[in-house]
């Protein structure tokens, strides 16, 4: 499953959950996040679906997002390729 596969439900799924993630993240995880969007997209507007996808699809990427985030992503049946490892 890629990010421009998600159908309009499944969208909507994944921004609540980043949502919920993004109110209780500290400020450093929000900076590791934001960190991580410049490195797939530097100096591109990005999708949070985007960014969140290519990170549990990739097993180097996976560990970059926060753990807080990895957690929420799995806890809402997102573990896609290597989050569930």
């Amino acid at each position: 499953m890629t990010f421009d596969k998600l159908n309009p439900n499944q969208r909507s799924r994944f921004h609540a959950m980043f949502e919920r993630w993004l109110c209780s993240a500290s400020d450093q995880e929000y900076q590791e996040f934001t960190n991580l969007r410049e490195l797939i997209a530097p100096g591109e507007v990005c999708s949070v679906v985007r960014i969140g996808l290519t990170c549990i699809c990739d097993p180097v990427m996976i560990n970059r997002l926060p753990a807080s985030l990895r957690e929420a992503l799995i806890a809402e049946n997102w573990p896609v390729g290597y989050a569930a490892a």
